[in-house]
């Protein structure tokens, strides 16, 4: 059976309640890969596989990010730039060696911005993104 990535967000939730910042920068990061994993999954159903494409130059992320914000759909090139913007937070997260400005703030953000777009994902056009 597939994994749902949805159960990326309950745990992301579940992080985020804790003190810590390991269980949060871990929150900001589990949650845009519940995102990213229904972006990926649609734009490759409706595109092709990530890996069979022509130009490998680009990560599975930009790719991914790429096939929604370069449509002629407004609301499609959304989805592409919000999941841009969580996929920067969440590089921040994992990688800032240095204390992150207002990081519950940050954390909250980003898991009202998952829900968001868990929403704006399936409003979508299932046409939508398209080559």
């Amino acid at each position: 059976m597939p994994f749902d990535f949805n159960q990326f967000l309950i745990l992301a939730e579940e992080l985020a309640s804790k003190g810590d910042e390991a269980s949060k920068r871990s929150s900001i990061s589990r949650a845009y890969y519940t995102a990213y994993h229904l972006a990926l999954a649609r734009a490759e159903t409706n595109v092709g596989e990530w890996r069979n494409r022509i130009d490998k130059k680009l990560s599975a992320h930009v790719w991914c990010w790429k096939q929604y914000s370069d449509t002629s759909n407004v609301y499609c090139q959304q989805i592409g730039i919000d999941g841009d913007r969580m996929k920067r937070r969440r590089h921040l997260a994992d990688y800032q060696k240095n204390d992150i400005a207002n990081l519950d703030a940050e954390v909250q953000r980003q898991i009202e911005d998952v829900r968001q777009f868990q929403i704006d994902l399936a409003a979508l056009d299932l046409r939508y993104p398209r080559p």
